[in-house]
């Protein structure tokens, strides 16, 4: 069980980085991933860079660009599709579950914002991000940011987990730190699973 661990923590930096980047039509990832998204007025898209430090796949920023808030998402399918296959053939198989990764994926990609800090996510409270999101897991936490390719100084990252669909990540960057809980409060009733 430990080697399977490792082994997963190893591979999950490439298994992100695998994923595929170059859609940024926010529709398909919508659908790919069973979500809604009720655009704000007070926010514009923007093209999603190709920097590897933020990986995203949808951006916004607001009309001042004091702040951006991207976007990640991880459809769980194909992912779920193999592991129930792998375990319908052996189910005895140590096979880490599709639905267990996020919290790992979520301390990676903390760790990979912070320049490597380790930091512990604090874990959303359940019955307010059934009502929120619609989601199952999710775990948020504040991050200073230290990339001159990053024109922000701060930002909060946001994982939200659907059982057997997808991972969301949500990035909201801005330069004032207290700005990030209002930021975040602006954007609650924008985005959640169906």
């Amino acid at each position: 069980m430990t080697r399977l661990l490792l082994t997963l923590l190893l591979a999950l930096p490439l298994w992100m980085q695998a994923q595929d980047t170059t859609v940024t039509d926010m529709n398909y990832w919508l659908v790919r991933t069973g979500t809604e998204f009720n655009h704000p007025g007070n926010l514009r898209s923007i093209p999603a860079d190709a920097n590897d430090f933020i990986p995203h796949h949808v951006a916004f920023e607001n009309a001042r660009q004091d702040y951006e808030v991207r976007y990640f998402f991880v459809p769980l399918d194909s992912t779920s599709t193999y592991y129930n296959r792998q375990k319908a053939l052996d189910p005895l198989a140590e096979l880490a579950d599709p639905n267990e990764y996020c919290q790992m994926a979520m301390e990676l990609a903390v760790q990979h914002a912070s320049k490597n800090k380790v930091h512990n996510f604090q874990i959303m409270e359940r019955n307010s991000l059934k009502s929120i999101y619609r989601a199952d897991w999710g775990a948020t936490q504040q991050v200073d940011l230290v990339n001159e390719e990053i024109p922000f100084q701060f930002c909060q990252v946001i994982c939200l987990h659907k059982n057997d669909l997808a991972d969301v990540y949500i990035y909201y960057l801005t330069n004032d730190k207290n700005q990030l809980m209002e930021v975040m409060a602006d954007m609650l009733p924008v985005f959640r699973f169906l």
